[in-house]
């Protein structure tokens, strides 16, 4: 917002480095910057209550994307463990399956009316079992990292608007000190 010199990206840059090395050692060092950013300036009060309204907008703007994202991150760990636990079922099942045939097949009667051999026949299930464990675990591992890539990805949204609403949060307080200030100074002009 040209009209106030707060460029959104800029101050956020400001923000992210205090405690650093390369910005404001502390908190309170920040806080005179902003302090003498908007206190020391030509604002007016209502110029600056203007401002402050449109600080709390965004950050009211922030804190509902925030929310958004916080509460997909439960259906997403439901959705893993869902997947998860069904492929493992599925493994399972291929096992009995495979459990099953073997009982079914080492019966004499099959074997001598089938005409395969015994060799032949536990190879076969042996490929079967094989093949399926390993589409199932396959498809487990492919969908396990595109579900904890989300993940991460939601995780870094919530902490950058974490980020937004700590820095909104703290301008407003800044900027509501000035403008009691500048009450006080009126007030006191006054009496």
């Amino acid at each position: 917002m040209f009209e106030y010199n707060f460029d959104l990206k800029t101050e956020l840059k400001i923000y992210k480095k205090v405690g650093n090395k390369n910005g404001f050692c502390n908190y309170s060092e920040w806080e005179n910057y902003v302090l003498n950013k908007y206190g020391n300036k030509g604002y007016t009060e209502s110029s600056l209550k203007n401002f402050l309204h449109y600080l709390k907008k965004n950050q009211r703007v922030i804190v509902s994307k925030k929310e958004s994202w916080s509460s997909t991150i439960m259906p997403m760990v439901i959705l893993i463990i869902t997947i998860l636990s069904t492929s493992v079922f599925s493994i399972i099942g291929v096992i009995n399956n495979y459990n099953d045939a073997i009982n079914t097949f080492t019966d004499e009667e099959f074997m001598k009316y089938s005409g395969y051999s015994v060799e032949m026949i536990y190879s076969a299930l042996e490929q079967n079992l094989y093949s399926g464990m390993y589409f199932y675990i396959f498809a487990m591992i492919i969908v396990s990292f595109f579900i904890i890539a989300m993940i991460m990805f939601m995780t870094s949204k919530i902490g950058e608007y974490n980020l937004r609403e700590s820095f909104y949060y703290d301008y407003i307080q800044i900027i509501k000190s000035i403008i009691e200030n500048k009450e006080m100074d009126k007030y006191r002009k006054n009496r």
